[in-house]
């Protein structure tokens, strides 16, 4: 059985994964960018994308106890075939990626209290918008005011003077303006417990727990160590992506809202294990570290 010239040693042992996954190529030329038409992959693009994406499949996790599987799944059976190439590209330039995404539904007493919970929270919003008794009057009188004031302006318009129509109507504008400053100075007082409130229902989640655990190889571009989402990259980037069919590098990101299971899987796929041989092929695979930390901590909610 032949294999991927895995260009580090850490790589390698990313790539030594077991499950089916659901997957999809990072690189699909699409024919209307291909300026000078398309070509089918030679032989060897072949063979090393099937070798390439069947490796990245069987480094993703199953879905752990509780979660289920969401988008297509696809089994080594089946696995899909590299795209068309623009004609202009030159021999092993695509990359390949493969992701997979669990859910963790709620169950349907606990999606019932959130809904209810989120539910108050708005109706507290909606009485927090709203004006105090006094601040309203003073805004209703100053309404009734700028309406008779339009009034007053239409009446003189109609008998021809002008002048008059452009004094009722700055009157008018003056006491419509006022109105409008009493509900902006509310909002603006009210604006703190606003957002406050918003951060609270915003993190009342409906969905479950979702995340997606996404293994590429050949990226041009190596994830930052900003990235707000767990990431992780092994050798370097590689401009020209696959060329001479070898692998320069394998990078792995974790996305999703941050939850127990996203949690779970920076657990699993943090850096930090296999920096302790990071040269062997003794390194803990990590998508087999993966699956039983999340097995382990994505029940919790």
């Amino acid at each position: 059985m032949s294999h991927l010239a895995i260009t580090h040693p850490a790589a390698a042992a990313l790539l030594r994964g077991v499950a089916v996954a659901s997957l999809f190529l990072l690189h699909a030329a699409a024919r209307a960018d291909c300026v000078d038409g398309v070509r089918e992959p030679k032989p060897a693009e072949r063979e090393f994308h099937s070798r390439a994406i069947a490796a990245l499949v069987a480094a993703l996790p199953p879905a752990p106890p509780g979660a289920k599987l969401t988008g297509n799944v696809h089994d080594f059976k089946r696995l899909p075939a590299i795209a068309l190439l623009c004609r202009d590209q030159k021999e092993g330039d695509f990359a390949v990626d493969a992701s997979r995404s669990y859910v963790i539904a709620l169950s349907e007493a606990e999606f019932v209290r959130r809904r209810a919970e989120r539910e108050a929270i708005s109706e507290q919003q909606y009485a927090l918008s709203m004006l105090p008794p006094d601040q309203k009057a003073q805004r209703q009188t100053l309404e009734e005011k700028a309406s008779a004031g339009y009034a007053a302006t239409d009446a003189a318009r109609q008998v021809g003077n002008e002048a008059a129509a452009k004094a009722r109507e700055a009157e008018a504008n003056d006491f419509s303006k006022q109105a409008r400053e009493i509900q902006r100075a509310h909002d603006e007082s009210v604006r703190p417990q606003m957002e406050e409130l918003n951060k609270r229902q915003e993190a009342i989640g409906l969905e479950g727990q979702q995340a997606a655990v996404r293994v590429a190889i050949n990226v041009v571009r190596l994830p930052p160590a900003t990235a707000r989402n767990p990431v992780g990259a092994f050798g370097e980037a590689s401009p020209a992506k696959s060329a001479g069919l070898k692998v320069y590098n394998v990078v792995w990101s974790v996305n999703g809202p941050d939850s127990p299971l996203r949690q779970s899987s920076r657990r699993g796929v943090g850096a930090h294990v296999l920096q302790r041989n990071p040269d062997t092929d003794t390194v803990l695979a990590t998508a087999n570290v993966f699956a039983t930390e999340v097995g382990a901590h994505a029940t919790r909610r």
